[in-house]
């Protein structure tokens, strides 16, 4: 395989000098992202009840109320689908993959783009309960923990590839956006001429890997809130008839779940198959708890290299042998730092972030945009910065794509 000169710049110098004769290029950016709307004044002390009272619903009508809205969303989706003919499938097994049984539907029905399936699945998730108050007498709302039934609608999309919205069918209504960053750059580069070859989430080959590493730094730069409102209106066009209810009411965006890899392509299999138990050792000897502790955000890392004593968690290592390769992760309470050699050429080192709220975010007070900002703890998901929206993605030519045609999100 030809040899593609890159940009040497982002590797540690002892790394190309000792192995850089065995590597074709490298990229950092986005794999799996996994983003949630939630309708964050109903998650407050009251919020429903006040909800209801600008409705001009009754508490006790709650579940009346809320089964009309969740029979509303349920026969929008199924239209939506129904119209294309495209497949819905009830799950009664909540564990099947519905990634693997989409992209098979896909290739059975021969879909290159627009809608692919709609699935129906009962799954946890937190939503509302009428519940009676012994000491006062009264009905309350309470938010618990509880099933109900979720629709996941899978789209090929033009500018993102396989992707899939997932809305909850009972309030709050949360809805999960999950997106890959791989599959959005294999577009971004067809759509700028770069050759590669793609295998599975991978590429074990691309023509200049450069220009691919400036698509991706322009997915940093997306508006992600207008990107996210389009997918929302695309697959949940009942949400506006929820908010209107409630003045200010909207949906609130967060980065629940993330991805962020480096990959490193080296010319021929066997040549990383020969360094990778090198860099397996190295990772392991080199990469001590306190440096986990750092890099995952965690302040109990000291600057003489040691863990303070007030650190009551644990980090761990493991190393798993798998079809695809060998893979080590170092973990700290779900966020995990991973090396492994993928599609026997790729050498990946991945940082994923399944618990945000473990992170502090600098930001000024809610209802104080303005304001000095401080340290505060994310919460439930690192929030996405829109203060000054500016998207580098061209835009998407909705006209001739009916499915994709739907009015400007009214909010940002």
């Amino acid at each position: 395989m030809k040899r593609t000169a890159f940009n040497r710049g982002g590797l540690p110098p002892d790394f190309i000098d000792r192995f850089g004769q065995h590597v074709t290029g490298f990229i950092s950016g986005f794999d799996r992202l996994r983003f949630r709307a939630t309708l964050r004044p109903l998650f407050q002390p009251g919020g429903m009840e006040i909800y209801l009272y600008s409705a001009k619903v009754l508490v006790k009508d709650f579940a009346n109320f809320a089964q009309n809205l969740t029979e509303q969303v349920r026969q929008a989706a199924y239209r939506s689908f129904e119209q294309l003919k495209r497949p819905i499938r009830y799950l009664a097994d909540a564990k099947v993959s519905k990634e693997d049984l989409a992209r098979q539907l896909a290739a059975q029905e021969r879909i290159t783009e627009g809608p692919i399936c709609l699935l129906a699945c009962l799954e946890p998730c937190l939503s509302f309960q009428l519940r009676g108050d012994r000491h006062s007498k009264q009905l309350h709302l309470i938010l618990e923990h509880s099933r109900c039934t979720h629709l996941y609608h899978y789209y090929q999309h033009p500018q993102f590839g396989q992707l899939h919205v997932r809305v909850q069918t009972w309030f709050p209504f949360s809805v999960d956006i999950c997106l890959n960053g791989r599959q959005w750059l294999a577009r971004q580069m067809d759509q700028a001429g770069v050759a590669y070859q793609q295998r599975d989430n991978c590429f074990v080959w691309i023509q200049d890997c450069s220009k691919a590493q400036a698509l991706l730094d322009q997915q940093l730069g997306s508006n992600w809130a207008s990107l996210l409102d389009n997918l929302l209106e695309l697959a949940h066009p009942l949400h506006r008839q929820i908010i209107r209810l409630m003045k200010g009411l909207h949906y609130h965006w967060s980065a629940s779940q993330s991805e962020y890899a480096t990959d490193i392509l080296f010319d021929q299999p066997q040549n990383l198959a020969r360094l990778y138990p090198q860099f397996i050792h190295h990772a392991v000897k080199s990469f001590q708890s306190p440096d986990v502790l750092r890099f995952l955000g965690n302040r109990h890392a000291l600057q003489s290299g040691k863990i303070h004593p007030a650190f009551k968690g644990q980090v761990t290592t493991s190393l798993k042998e798998r079809a695809e390769g060998v893979r080590l992760r170092h973990n700290l309470s779900g966020n995990s730092l991973k090396i492994y050699d993928k599609e026997g050429s790729v050498l990946r080192v991945e940082t994923t972030i399944f618990h945000p709220e473990q992170f502090k975010v600098y930001r000024p007070k809610e209802g104080d945009a303005h304001g000095q900002s401080s340290g505060a703890n994310s919460g439930a998901a690192l929030p996405i910065s829109i203060a000054e929206p500016k998207s580098l993605l061209a835009p998407i030519n909705v006209t001739s794509r009916p499915w994709l045609a739907s009015p400007a999100p009214a909010h940002c």
